[in-house]
């Protein structure tokens, strides 16, 4: 950032697809390390000094990368621990966005290479690997530049030669996808409320390596309230692009609800079959790619999650408060004349008695 504004080399932008299909990914620079440790020894960094080359590979792996990640189910959301003392990674951060130049990039990321050597000492049985910062922008998009972090080991494959033969061939194990993050720098400056941080959280919920969270100065976002209000949010919002009618959605939230009530900590993949048992990955792959903020293995708020069957609302001495299945049906909001009306069609004889007898 230079006087507010992020600077855009045009001549390095290479457009990538990226987790929503209307939106273009542009990688403005990626550099690679290598985090050498294998268990109950000491790690050893070795630093690439010039950042990669923009080439189709390392935009092939990039797009590879993202996309695996924005699939992922298990992801965790955090903020910047406010002690840079102790977790300076993101003052670092700072610097670098202040002068964004190809030179400050490589010592940020060098910086980070010595936050993450100083952690991982402190883990006898973490293992290390190569270590691959991209740093990405979004021309139609305002909330980037972000920064992408992954952490990869290679693996033993197969290959068949020119001569037909099998031999050996050691590549990057992308199907291992097992430590990650992405700083949204936009959120991080403009709308510190919500997490700005999202990072891979491992199968099973099982925690990222702590090593990772330390180094990064990650504090992991654990506000059950407003991470079922968006959960839900995000279930309106994948019944309006599936085109659910009113009785698909009511009864996708009454499986949902059920499901959700029994449950200490949602699995989203487990919920996204509930949601939708005819295509059981699909609400999954929309919360992903939507980048809503919940995480896998939220704890559901009870008292939210009952929006989900209840609607109920009150002001001015006024309350209303219905089964969910009648908002939108027999419960109505007519804005037509500019005066807001709630509307209740074929009311119970009840309720009709006593406002008759109350006038």
């Amino acid at each position: 950032m230079c006087n507010g504004k992020f600077l855009q080399p045009k001549s390095t932008i290479k457009k990538i697809k990226g987790e929503r299909s209307s939106m273009e990914i542009f990688v403005r620079h990626a550099i690679v390390h290598e985090l050498r440790k294998t268990i109950n020894t000491a790690p050893e960094v070795f630093t690439r000094e010039s950042v990669l080359p923009l080439t189709e590979s390392v935009n092939r792996l990039f797009g590879e990368l993202y996309s695996l990640y924005t699939r992922r189910s298990t992801k965790g959301l955090g903020y910047f621990d406010p002690d840079v003392n102790t977790y300076p990674f993101s003052m670092n951060f700072e610097e670098y966005l202040n002068f964004p130049m190809e030179d400050n990039f490589i010592g940020f990321t060098k910086k980070a290479m010595g936050h993450l050597k100083s952690r991982i000492s402190e883990a006898n049985l973490a293992t290390g690997g190569y270590v691959l910062f991209f740093l990405c922008t979004n021309q139609n998009d305002e909330k980037l530049p972000y920064l992408f972090i992954t952490l990869l080991r290679q693996t033993k494959g197969c290959v068949i030669t020119q001569e037909l033969e099998i031999d050996d061939a050691t590549h990057l194990d992308l199907s291992n996808l097992h430590i990650g993050c992405q700083v949204s720098t936009y959120d991080w400056k403009n709308n510190e409320d919500n997490p700005y941080i999202t990072f891979i959280k491992g199968a099973s919920s099982a925690k990222t390596p702590d090593y990772f969270l330390r180094a990064i100065g990650c504090t992991e976002h654990t506000d059950s309230r407003v991470q079922t209000q968006e959960f839900i949010r995000a279930l309106g919002d994948y019944a309006a692009q599936h085109k659910f009618t009113h009785e698909q959605r009511m009864s996708m939230n009454q499986r949902v609800h059920e499901y959700c009530r029994n449950v200490r900590a949602i699995n989203l993949l487990a919920v996204s079959a509930v949601a939708n048992p005819e295509q059981p990955e699909s609400f999954l792959e929309f919360a992903n790619e939507g980048g809503y903020k919940f995480s896998e293995g939220l704890e559901p708020d009870k008292r939210i999650l009952k929006n989900l069957r209840e609607f109920s609302a009150k002001g001015e001495g006024i309350k209303l408060s219905c089964p969910a299945v009648m908002v939108g049906e027999r419960v109505l909001l007519n804005e037509n004349g500019g005066i807001p009306q709630i509307v209740i069609n074929n009311p119970p004889e009840s309720i009709v008695k006593a406002f008759r007898e109350a006038k």
